[in-house]
Protein backbone atom coordinates (compact mmCIF):
# COMPACT_ATOMS: atom_id res chain seq x y z
CA UNK A 1 0.00 0.00 0.00
CA UNK A 2 2.80 2.43 1.08
CA UNK A 3 4.45 1.62 -2.09
CA UNK A 4 1.38 2.77 -4.18
CA UNK A 5 1.24 6.21 -2.42
CA UNK A 6 4.92 6.44 -3.45
CA UNK A 7 4.68 5.64 -7.19
CA UNK A 8 1.55 8.23 -7.58
CA UNK A 9 3.26 10.40 -5.99
CA UNK A 10 7.00 10.45 -7.86
CA UNK A 11 4.27 10.19 -10.80
CA UNK A 12 2.25 13.58 -9.78
CA UNK A 13 5.93 15.23 -8.98
CA UNK A 14 7.35 14.48 -12.78
CA UNK A 15 3.44 15.39 -14.10
CA UNK A 16 4.50 18.83 -12.30
CA UNK A 17 8.06 19.03 -13.51
CA UNK A 18 6.58 18.61 -17.10
CA UNK A 19 4.39 21.26 -16.89
CA UNK A 20 6.97 23.55 -15.31
CA UNK A 21 9.19 22.52 -18.49
CA UNK A 22 6.61 23.95 -20.76
CA UNK A 23 5.93 26.98 -19.42
CA UNK A 24 9.47 27.45 -19.28
CA UNK A 25 10.12 26.55 -23.02
CA UNK A 26 7.14 29.19 -24.00
CA UNK A 27 9.12 31.81 -22.41
CA UNK A 28 12.11 30.67 -24.04
CA UNK A 29 14.05 29.79 -20.77
CA UNK A 30 15.50 26.47 -20.05
CA UNK A 31 16.92 26.14 -23.32
CA UNK A 32 19.45 23.77 -22.81
CA UNK A 33 17.31 21.01 -21.81
CA UNK A 34 16.00 20.64 -25.26
CA UNK A 35 18.19 17.81 -26.91
CA UNK A 36 21.02 19.14 -29.54
CA UNK A 37 20.05 22.92 -28.84
CA UNK A 38 22.81 23.57 -26.62
CA UNK A 39 25.43 21.99 -29.22
CA UNK A 40 24.41 24.79 -31.93
CA UNK A 41 26.90 27.28 -32.99
CA UNK A 42 25.74 30.78 -32.46
CA UNK A 43 25.59 31.40 -36.50
CA UNK A 44 23.77 27.88 -36.35
CA UNK A 45 21.28 29.25 -33.76
CA UNK A 46 20.84 32.09 -36.21
CA UNK A 47 19.89 30.09 -39.23
CA UNK A 48 17.57 28.06 -37.03
CA UNK A 49 13.51 29.00 -36.11
CA UNK A 50 13.99 28.87 -32.48
CA UNK A 51 10.74 29.89 -31.85
CA UNK A 52 9.16 26.88 -33.69
CA UNK A 53 11.21 24.65 -31.16
CA UNK A 54 10.22 26.17 -28.33
CA UNK A 55 7.09 26.10 -28.95
CA UNK A 56 7.12 22.55 -29.95
CA UNK A 57 9.03 21.66 -26.88
CA UNK A 58 6.60 23.48 -24.59
CA UNK A 59 3.38 21.76 -26.62
CA UNK A 60 5.10 18.26 -26.13
CA UNK A 61 6.28 18.92 -22.32
CA UNK A 62 2.88 19.78 -21.65
CA UNK A 63 1.01 16.75 -23.28
CA UNK A 64 3.55 14.80 -21.52
CA UNK A 65 2.78 15.77 -18.36
CA UNK A 66 -1.42 15.94 -19.06
CA UNK A 67 -0.71 11.87 -20.31
CA UNK A 68 1.27 11.45 -16.98
CA UNK A 69 -1.06 12.60 -14.29
CA UNK A 70 -3.70 10.75 -16.39
CA UNK A 71 -1.86 7.74 -15.87
CA UNK A 72 -1.23 7.93 -12.58
CA UNK A 73 -4.86 8.28 -11.86
CA UNK A 74 -5.29 5.72 -13.81
CA UNK A 75 -2.46 3.08 -12.14
CA UNK A 76 -4.17 4.14 -9.22
CA UNK A 77 -7.42 2.47 -9.93
CA UNK A 78 -5.81 -0.53 -11.24
CA UNK A 79 -3.85 -1.20 -8.45
CA UNK A 80 -7.10 -1.47 -6.56
CA UNK A 81 -8.58 -3.52 -8.72
CA UNK A 82 -11.90 -1.52 -9.87
CA UNK A 83 -11.87 -2.22 -13.61
CA UNK A 84 -11.89 -5.46 -15.40
CA UNK A 85 -8.68 -6.42 -16.82
CA UNK A 86 -9.39 -5.80 -20.98
CA UNK A 87 -10.97 -2.26 -19.40
CA UNK A 88 -7.29 -1.51 -17.83
CA UNK A 89 -6.08 -2.22 -21.42
CA UNK A 90 -8.33 0.17 -23.23
CA UNK A 91 -7.25 3.17 -19.94
CA UNK A 92 -3.59 3.12 -20.85
CA UNK A 93 -3.55 1.66 -23.79
CA UNK A 94 -5.66 4.21 -25.79
CA UNK A 95 -4.11 6.98 -24.16
CA UNK A 96 -0.12 5.88 -24.57
CA UNK A 97 -0.96 4.71 -28.77
CA UNK A 98 -2.27 8.82 -28.86
CA UNK A 99 0.73 9.94 -26.77
CA UNK A 100 3.51 8.36 -28.98
CA UNK A 101 1.63 9.83 -32.29
CA UNK A 102 1.30 13.15 -31.21
CA UNK A 103 5.25 12.93 -30.53
CA UNK A 104 5.88 11.84 -33.68
CA UNK A 105 4.00 14.51 -35.71
CA UNK A 106 5.44 17.40 -33.40
CA UNK A 107 8.78 15.60 -34.45
CA UNK A 108 7.97 15.22 -38.27
CA UNK A 109 6.93 19.19 -38.20
CA UNK A 110 9.83 20.21 -36.49
CA UNK A 111 12.14 18.64 -38.68
CA UNK A 112 10.03 20.11 -41.87
CA UNK A 113 9.30 23.12 -40.45
CA UNK A 114 12.74 23.99 -38.74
Amino acid sequence: MIFNVIIFFLMMLLSVLCFVCSDKFSKGQWLHLIAGYNHLSPKQKDNVNTKKIFQNASKVSLVAGVYIFYLSIVLQFILQDLFAPFFDLLLIGIPTITFFFYVILKVKDSKKNG
